[in-house]
């Protein structure tokens, strides 16, 4: 029972941080025209290095999952639907 609330804590903690980032991404690109896969890219290197000046866990397993394997694949395969449906809703908020 603890191990499942330990995964679903780290799952939402994982999902918070990549909201943030995608949020500070906006933010910072408005004006630059990329796609999909290019902004993915740019929210990895900005994870990088947080990740280098934090060393923090939760950042560095994300960026695990977040490796690309392929066109639009990613090593956790639910990850890039995630992403799609993130740029989809801040599309929306535009």
């Amino acid at each position: 029972m603890v191990k499942f609330e330990m995964e679903e804590l780290i799952i939402h903690r994982r999902f918070i941080i990549l909201k943030q980032v995608f949020q500070i991404l906006i933010s910072q690109f408005k004006e630059i025209k990329m796609t999909n896969q290019e902004a993915y890219i740019a929210m990895i290197y900005f994870l990088e290095q947080f990740y280098e000046r934090t060393g923090s866990d939760d950042v560095g397993e994300l960026l695990g999952d977040m490796i690309l394997t392929g066109n639009e694949e990613t090593m956790d395969p639910a990850l890039w639907n995630d992403w799609l449906q993130a740029v989809k809703k801040m599309e929306l908020e535009r």
